[in-house]
Protein backbone atom coordinates (compact mmCIF):
# COMPACT_ATOMS: atom_id res chain seq x y z
CA UNK A 1 0.00 0.00 0.00
CA UNK A 2 1.54 3.50 -1.29
CA UNK A 3 1.81 5.95 1.81
CA UNK A 4 -0.65 8.58 0.14
CA UNK A 5 -3.19 5.95 0.62
CA UNK A 6 -2.29 5.19 4.41
CA UNK A 7 -2.17 8.59 5.57
CA UNK A 8 -6.11 9.02 4.91
CA UNK A 9 -6.99 5.84 6.03
CA UNK A 10 -5.43 6.36 9.27
CA UNK A 11 -6.88 10.05 9.43
CA UNK A 12 -10.34 8.60 8.76
CA UNK A 13 -9.82 5.85 11.76
CA UNK A 14 -8.59 8.19 14.26
CA UNK A 15 -11.85 10.31 13.52
CA UNK A 16 -14.03 7.23 13.50
CA UNK A 17 -12.59 6.48 16.86
CA UNK A 18 -12.79 10.05 17.99
CA UNK A 19 -16.91 8.97 17.37
CA UNK A 20 -16.45 6.19 19.43
CA UNK A 21 -15.27 7.89 22.52
CA UNK A 22 -18.55 9.40 23.96
CA UNK A 23 -20.36 6.52 22.96
CA UNK A 24 -17.86 4.39 24.95
CA UNK A 25 -17.82 6.77 27.59
CA UNK A 26 -21.64 6.12 27.89
CA UNK A 27 -21.28 2.55 27.67
CA UNK A 28 -18.57 2.49 30.76
CA UNK A 29 -21.32 4.90 32.54
CA UNK A 30 -24.01 2.83 32.22
CA UNK A 31 -22.33 -0.22 33.16
CA UNK A 32 -20.65 1.47 36.36
CA UNK A 33 -24.84 2.37 37.14
CA UNK A 34 -25.81 -1.01 36.52
CA UNK A 35 -23.03 -2.57 38.80
CA UNK A 36 -23.58 0.73 41.80
CA UNK A 37 -27.39 -0.68 41.76
CA UNK A 38 -26.40 -4.64 41.72
CA UNK A 39 -23.99 -3.83 45.11
CA UNK A 40 -26.87 -1.37 46.72
CA UNK A 41 -29.21 -4.24 45.80
CA UNK A 42 -26.75 -7.34 47.13
CA UNK A 43 -26.14 -4.83 49.94
CA UNK A 44 -29.89 -4.78 50.24
CA UNK A 45 -30.57 -9.08 50.02
CA UNK A 46 -27.77 -8.97 52.30
CA UNK A 47 -29.45 -7.46 55.00
CA UNK A 48 -32.77 -8.95 54.66
CA UNK A 49 -30.66 -12.30 54.73
CA UNK A 50 -29.44 -11.01 58.05
CA UNK A 51 -32.83 -9.98 59.37
CA UNK A 52 -34.19 -13.49 58.01
CA UNK A 53 -31.11 -15.26 59.91
CA UNK A 54 -31.74 -12.85 63.26
CA UNK A 55 -35.48 -14.04 63.06
CA UNK A 56 -34.86 -17.62 62.67
CA UNK A 57 -32.56 -17.37 65.87
CA UNK A 58 -35.15 -15.84 67.92
CA UNK A 59 -38.00 -18.22 66.75
CA UNK A 60 -35.39 -21.01 67.53
CA UNK A 61 -34.45 -19.57 71.22
CA UNK A 62 -38.77 -19.12 71.55
CA UNK A 63 -39.41 -22.50 70.65
CA UNK A 64 -36.91 -23.66 73.40
CA UNK A 65 -38.16 -21.70 75.87
CA UNK A 66 -41.53 -23.13 75.21
CA UNK A 67 -39.82 -26.98 74.84
CA UNK A 68 -38.21 -26.23 78.83
CA UNK A 69 -41.91 -25.31 79.72
CA UNK A 70 -43.56 -27.89 81.58
CA UNK A 71 -47.07 -28.96 79.88
CA UNK A 72 -49.71 -29.34 83.18
CA UNK A 73 -52.08 -32.39 82.31
CA UNK A 74 -56.14 -31.07 82.71
CA UNK A 75 -57.76 -32.98 85.03
CA UNK A 76 -60.30 -34.97 83.60
CA UNK A 77 -63.55 -34.38 85.40
CA UNK A 78 -65.34 -37.59 83.00
CA UNK A 79 -62.53 -39.69 84.50
CA UNK A 80 -63.22 -38.59 88.00
CA UNK A 81 -67.22 -38.77 88.06
CA UNK A 82 -66.26 -42.47 86.45
CA UNK A 83 -64.23 -43.28 89.91
CA UNK A 84 -67.26 -42.60 91.78
CA UNK A 85 -69.32 -44.78 89.59
CA UNK A 86 -67.19 -47.61 90.30
CA UNK A 87 -67.28 -47.32 93.99
CA UNK A 88 -70.87 -47.24 93.92
CA UNK A 89 -71.13 -50.42 91.97
CA UNK A 90 -68.84 -51.95 94.23
CA UNK A 91 -65.61 -52.17 92.07
CA UNK A 92 -63.86 -51.05 94.59
CA UNK A 93 -60.35 -51.94 93.22
CA UNK A 94 -61.25 -50.15 90.16
CA UNK A 95 -62.06 -46.93 92.39
CA UNK A 96 -58.71 -47.38 94.42
CA UNK A 97 -56.62 -47.80 91.55
CA UNK A 98 -58.27 -44.59 90.05
CA UNK A 99 -58.34 -42.73 93.19
CA UNK A 100 -54.92 -43.37 93.77
CA UNK A 101 -53.91 -42.26 90.11
CA UNK A 102 -56.03 -39.48 90.40
CA UNK A 103 -53.41 -36.81 92.23
CA UNK A 104 -50.76 -36.99 89.15
CA UNK A 105 -53.54 -35.55 86.93
CA UNK A 106 -53.47 -31.98 88.88
CA UNK A 107 -56.56 -32.06 90.08
CA UNK A 108 -57.89 -28.72 91.51
CA UNK A 109 -57.11 -28.34 95.60
CA UNK A 110 -60.86 -28.51 96.19
CA UNK A 111 -61.45 -32.04 95.09
CA UNK A 112 -57.86 -33.20 96.80
CA UNK A 113 -59.79 -34.53 100.20
CA UNK A 114 -62.69 -35.98 98.29
CA UNK A 115 -60.29 -38.08 96.74
CA UNK A 116 -57.76 -38.82 99.78
CA UNK A 117 -61.05 -39.61 101.31
CA UNK A 118 -62.67 -41.78 98.63
CA UNK A 119 -59.25 -43.97 98.51
CA UNK A 120 -59.57 -44.61 102.16
CA UNK A 121 -62.90 -45.52 102.11
CA UNK A 122 -62.24 -48.23 98.94
CA UNK A 123 -59.43 -49.77 100.87
CA UNK A 124 -61.64 -49.89 103.80
CA UNK A 125 -63.98 -51.77 102.02
CA UNK A 126 -61.47 -54.15 100.35
CA UNK A 127 -60.24 -54.78 103.94
CA UNK A 128 -56.87 -53.23 102.78
CA UNK A 129 -57.01 -51.48 106.75
CA UNK A 130 -53.10 -50.11 106.20
CA UNK A 131 -53.63 -48.19 103.28
CA UNK A 132 -56.69 -47.03 104.28
CA UNK A 133 -55.52 -45.43 107.61
CA UNK A 134 -52.78 -43.70 105.60
CA UNK A 135 -55.62 -42.38 103.08
CA UNK A 136 -57.98 -41.37 105.93
CA UNK A 137 -54.77 -39.76 108.24
CA UNK A 138 -54.15 -37.22 105.24
CA UNK A 139 -57.72 -36.04 104.80
CA UNK A 140 -57.77 -35.21 108.73
CA UNK A 141 -54.10 -33.72 108.45
CA UNK A 142 -53.89 -31.67 105.94
CA UNK A 143 -57.29 -30.79 105.22
CA UNK A 144 -58.97 -29.64 108.25
CA UNK A 145 -61.78 -27.54 106.70
CA UNK A 146 -62.95 -30.49 104.56
CA UNK A 147 -66.39 -31.34 104.64
CA UNK A 148 -65.10 -35.16 104.58
CA UNK A 149 -63.19 -34.48 107.94
CA UNK A 150 -65.38 -35.54 110.78
CA UNK A 151 -66.50 -38.70 108.44
CA UNK A 152 -62.55 -39.41 107.46
CA UNK A 153 -62.48 -39.83 111.76
CA UNK A 154 -65.65 -41.99 111.38
CA UNK A 155 -64.14 -44.33 108.98
CA UNK A 156 -60.62 -44.31 110.71
CA UNK A 157 -61.54 -45.34 113.95
CA UNK A 158 -63.91 -48.11 112.32
CA UNK A 159 -60.56 -49.09 110.81
CA UNK A 160 -58.63 -49.18 114.30
CA UNK A 161 -61.44 -50.99 115.43
CA UNK A 162 -61.75 -53.43 112.74
CA UNK A 163 -57.92 -53.90 113.23
CA UNK A 164 -58.39 -54.57 116.91
CA UNK A 165 -56.95 -51.25 117.76
CA UNK A 166 -59.43 -50.34 120.30
CA UNK A 167 -57.79 -47.48 121.73
CA UNK A 168 -56.65 -46.08 118.68
CA UNK A 169 -60.16 -46.13 117.63
CA UNK A 170 -61.40 -44.53 121.53
CA UNK A 171 -58.93 -42.24 120.63
CA UNK A 172 -59.86 -40.72 117.35
CA UNK A 173 -63.83 -41.36 117.70
CA UNK A 174 -63.40 -38.77 120.93
CA UNK A 175 -60.90 -36.14 118.84
CA UNK A 176 -63.82 -35.98 116.38
CA UNK A 177 -66.40 -35.76 118.75
CA UNK A 178 -64.66 -33.02 120.77
CA UNK A 179 -65.00 -30.78 117.91
CA UNK A 180 -69.22 -30.40 117.61
CA UNK A 181 -69.95 -32.66 114.93
CA UNK A 182 -73.11 -32.40 112.78
CA UNK A 183 -75.90 -34.00 114.74
CA UNK A 184 -75.89 -36.93 112.38
CA UNK A 185 -72.47 -37.53 112.93
CA UNK A 186 -72.40 -37.01 116.48
CA UNK A 187 -74.72 -39.98 116.57
CA UNK A 188 -72.61 -41.82 114.39
CA UNK A 189 -69.68 -41.50 116.60
CA UNK A 190 -71.93 -41.91 119.59
CA UNK A 191 -72.45 -45.43 118.21
CA UNK A 192 -69.71 -46.58 117.46
CA UNK A 193 -67.94 -45.35 120.83
CA UNK A 194 -70.66 -47.80 122.43
CA UNK A 195 -69.97 -50.47 119.87
CA UNK A 196 -65.80 -50.14 120.59
CA UNK A 197 -66.95 -49.80 124.54
CA UNK A 198 -68.98 -52.98 124.61
CA UNK A 199 -66.75 -54.86 122.54
CA UNK A 200 -63.52 -54.09 125.17
CA UNK A 201 -66.04 -54.58 128.06
CA UNK A 202 -65.85 -58.19 128.21
CA UNK A 203 -62.30 -58.24 127.38
CA UNK A 204 -61.61 -56.35 130.88
CA UNK A 205 -63.98 -58.32 133.14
Amino acid sequence: MRFETVIPSESNLCEATRDFIPEISSLYSGISDQISDEQKRRGALGQELAGVRSSKENIDKQVAKLNEIEVVPVFPRKKYINTFHHFRKGQFDKSALSFKKSPQLNPPYFVIDNILFGLGLSYFKMNKLSEAMGALTRVIEEHPRSDKWFMAHVVLGSAHERNAEKSQAFHILEKALSQNPPTAIRSLIDRLINLVHDEVAPMTS
